[in-house]
Parts: C-alpha cells; sequence; structure tokens
C-alpha cells in the first residue's frame, strides 16, 4: 500500500540531474533541475532521497549552483548528524517536540552508523521545513536566505 502524508503540504525542490551513490559523488553535483508539487507519498519520496541530491534553494535553470545564482528558497533544509562530541536529539524526539510544524523527515545515508560512549546508534536524518509557495519571493536574495536561516537556528540549535 501506497501511504501519502495526510494534512498535506506543497514540495518544491531543486534535484540533482544524475543520481549520487556516494558522499564523493555528491561533491562533484553543480547542476539542479526545479521539481514542483512533488508527490508526498513513500514510493516517491524514497526514491527522491535515496538517490538524488536535493537543495530547498532555486537558481536560475541551467546554471551551476552558486549565490550569483540563487533566484529563492522553498524551505529549509536541517541536517542533524548527531555527532558524538553534539548536542543529540533522536527522530522519535524530533517528531515530539516540532509536531506542531509541518515537515519531512527522512534518515541520513549514515543514519545509525556512529555510536555514543555507551555504544548507542546515534540518528543522523534531514528534516525539511517547507516554506508556503507564496511566500518564496519573500527570500529571493541571499542576504535574506541567510537571515532565514540565523533565524530558525533560534528554533533548531541542534
Amino acid at each position: 500500500m501506497n501511504k501519502t502524508l495526510k494534512n498535506a503540504f506543497r514540495l518544491d525542490l531543486s534535484v540533482s540531474y544524475r543520481k549520487v551513490k556516494s558522499k564523493e559523488e555528491g561533491n562533484t553535483v553543480v547542476y539542479y533541475s526545479l521539481k514542483e508539487n512533488i508527490p508526498l507519498d513513500e514510493v516517491h519520496l524514497k526514491k527522491l532521497f535515496s538517490s538524488y541530491l536535493q537543495s530547498t534553494n532555486i537558481w536560475e535553470p541551467g546554471e551551476r549552483a552558486r549565490q550569483e545564482n540563487y533566484i529563492y528558497m522553498t524551505g529549509v533544509m536541517l541536517d542533524f548528524d548527531n555527532k558524538v562530541t553534539d548536542k543529540q536529539m533522536s527522530i522519535n524526539e524530533f517528531c515530539r517536540k516540532f509536531k506542531q510544524y509541518h515537515y519531512i523527515l527522512y534518515p541520513s545515508s549514515n543514519h545509525l552508523k556512529n555510536s555514543d560512549e555507551n555504544g548507542f546508534a546515534l540518528d543522523r536524518f534531514r528534516v525539511i521545513l517547507p516554506i508556503h509557495p507564496d511566500k518564496y519571493y519573500h527570500f529571493n536574495s541571499v542576504k535574506l536566505h541567510d537571515r532565514a536561516y540565523v533565524g530558525i537556528k533560534l528554533d533548531f540549535p541542534w
């Protein structure tokens, strides 16, 4: 059965043109295409998050993903690496603490590969906090983009 998220929201992302199999390979990706209104079901999301790089930053079509080609952002992406030296947050804790938000959460490729000093596996995951499409152009400069992330870090200091 193909589950679709309830109380859905719109998800627009920049997605790498090619599939990526490793972090090293991902470091060479510089071209993305805008994918609008991405279906919010497990099949589509699993394929997207396990095979491609994605970003909430939107760049000029056909141009490299660089500051000078930035147009706007469609949301905020948070990366919870949960290294042994970091303040820890589990996936369950995130879901409990931020249940009032609309978000997409998915495990990183290195999810549960590191352990803390007691031998417990550490969650590694990413969270996308989408912005309503009517607000995309409120973040139409690198300066406004950066200010948004400064504000988000107050609510999500991990």
